[in-house]
């Protein structure tokens, strides 16, 4: 832990003193593993949200200078993806389970989708429990009902509850609309943004 502390420290130190780097480190620190997405609200630049591996959920409503955990009440720390609504930034859908695992890194399951309403201060689970790893979250922009979902399923393991999901009443009900195998999840998903019935998976 103290060794934690005192390396962010010095990254701070330097990230300040480098003039040939521009990046600044600004949090969360002291987390769980990876942040495996950052999302910002389109209407109010300061308030950021970061999904970390195994951490949860962070928020931050100062641009990153202060950030503060608001998932901690659900079942599961695990995060693969997170999405603000387009029409409506208090609306974030988190998908658990993160899937950025080999090369000797270690990745935990989740137990499905949430949805919150209010920005992140209360949170209803949506189902999809057995999709053990959620990839991707995509909002359609012509129509917030539509949402697209990856999910990888078991990552050592056949199932077949993986593929890509659609909701079509802002994640009440999913169905599955690309199954290709118990072994063949989905990573990634982009909707054309001139035509949104074209979806890439």
């Amino acid at each position: 832990y103290y060794e934690a502390i005192e390396q962010t420290k010095q990254i701070k130190t330097h990230s300040k003193s480098s003039t040939a780097n521009p990046w600044v480190l600004v949090g969360p620190t002291n987390i769980g593993g990876r942040i495996s997405d950052i999302e910002m609200s389109r209407t109010n630049f300061d308030t950021i949200y970061a999904g970390i591996a195994s951490g949860g959920v962070f928020k931050s409503v100062d641009g990153g200078l202060n950030w503060f955990p608001i998932f901690d009440d659900t079942y599961t720390m695990s995060i693969g993806d997170l999405v603000l609504d387009p029409t409506n930034p208090n609306i974030i859908y988190v998908g658990t389970g993160e899937v950025n695992g080999g090369g000797g890194s270690v990745t935990y399951g989740g137990n499905g989708v949430y949805k919150s309403t209010d920005a992140g201060t209360s949170w209803t689970h949506l189902g999809l429990e057995a999709s053990e790893y959620i990839s991707r979250i995509i909002i359609d922009p012509s129509n917030p009902q539509n949402i697209y979902l990856g999910a990888m399923g078991k990552l050592f393991g056949k199932n077949s509850d993986r593929g890509l999901y659609k909701s079509t009443d802002g994640g009440l009900t999913w169905e599955n609309k690309l199954f290709i195998s118990d072994s063949t999840g989905c990573i990634d998903i982009a909707i054309h943004p001139l035509n949104p019935d074209t979806v890439y998976a």
